[in-house]
């Protein structure tokens, strides 16, 4: 895949095809002098990140991204500490977050009442869990 590089409001931007579909992000870097290579590896980079996980741009559900990432974490916890995971995962996160869609990407900008919710549920978990140590 290949991109270039477009200034817009004074930021470097990113620009390449997705599904057919022209693609803008914003790379967070100034155009002030100097700028410009760190734009051009930014790039490349995030074309790199692309070609390893075509799917970063799509857009999933947050019950679903939970859902990946439990099988991500399978391997690297205890049996019994993913069991705990799996069983709150599917009990309490993922009937409250269902119908709730976000980007891939944007997953850090969740509003506050669903971060709050998410801490409160974990931080109840680990309280669990503790319990029986």
């Amino acid at each position: 895949m290949r991109g270039s590089l477009q200034e817009r409001n004074n930021k470097y931007y990113a620009v390449f095809r997705v599904n057919g579909k022209q693609k803008w992000v914003n790379l967070q870097i100034p155009t002030t002098r100097g700028n410009k290579r760190r734009a051009e590896q930014a790039l490349n980079n995030l074309l790199v990140q692309y070609n390893s996980n075509p799917n970063m741009f799509d857009k999933i559900g947050f019950a679903d991204y939970i859902a990946k990432w439990l099988d991500n974490v399978k391997n690297s916890v205890d049996t019994i500490t993913y069991d705990g995971y799996k069983q709150y995962a599917e009990k309490h996160i993922i009937p409250y977050f269902k119908e709730k869609i976000w980007h891939y990407k944007m997953l850090k900008y969740l509003i506050l009442r669903d971060i709050i919710i998410i801490r409160l549920l974990l931080a109840d978990l680990t309280a669990r869990q503790e319990a029986y140590l």
